[in-house]
């Protein structure tokens, strides 16, 4: 079930062969060798509704300003609906964050209640909470490093650049650049 979450992963990412694109495979395909105990299904339950809460409400609350962007579709959704009902580029944005932030949660948590079984949600909250800690921890420590490295040095959401005395510099071009995004 873990290697079925990778190809919609990829697909989210245009199947781009990039540095940025190949981390993110090897990230997820390591969940085929992590063993589902209660607490980590626990863990990655919460996790699943941290994810598409934290993204829904930035975009939304991003797009009732105009001072901060957190994605593109943000910035369409300042312009109305009929805007996102009608540009090609709008749509093509929101069903990209529908798909890459939404639909993959609900799968996500599909696929591991599915596997856990009736173990869902056996677990205490201080273990949970520590876990989960933990596994945001490594996931913004390889974001930065993956930042730091993978020109253009951009943080991922438009939260802006790393700064140029913080990034890896290499005077050859790699053909696993990633684009931006």
């Amino acid at each position: 079930v873990a290697m079925l979450w990778v190809l919609p992963s990829w697909a989210c990412r245009r199947w781009q062969v990039t540095a940025y694109s190949l981390f993110f495979i090897i990230l997820e395909t390591t969940w085929v060798f992590i063993e589902l105990t209660p607490l980590v299904v626990d863990v990655l339950l919460v996790l699943q509704f941290i994810i598409s809460g934290v993204v829904w409400i930035g975009i939304l609350t991003a797009s009732c300003t105009g001072a901060v962007s957190f994605t593109p579709l943000d910035k369409h959704l300042r312009k109305g609906f009929w805007h996102v009902a009608s540009d090609p580029a709008a749509r093509l944005w929101l069903g990209r964050e529908l798909n890459g932030h939404l639909l993959l949660q609900v799968l996500s948590v599909a696929a591991t209640v599915y596997s856990a079984g009736s173990t869902c949600f056996t677990s205490s909250c201080w273990p949970v909470l520590t876990l989960l800690t933990f596994f945001l921890f490594i996931y913004l420590a390889v974001t930065l490093l993956a930042t730091i490295i993978i020109p253009p040095h951009k943080l991922p959401y438009e939260l802006g650049q790393i700064p140029k005395s913080l990034c890896f510099r290499s005077d050859e071009a790699s053909p696993l650049v990633a684009d931006g995004r």
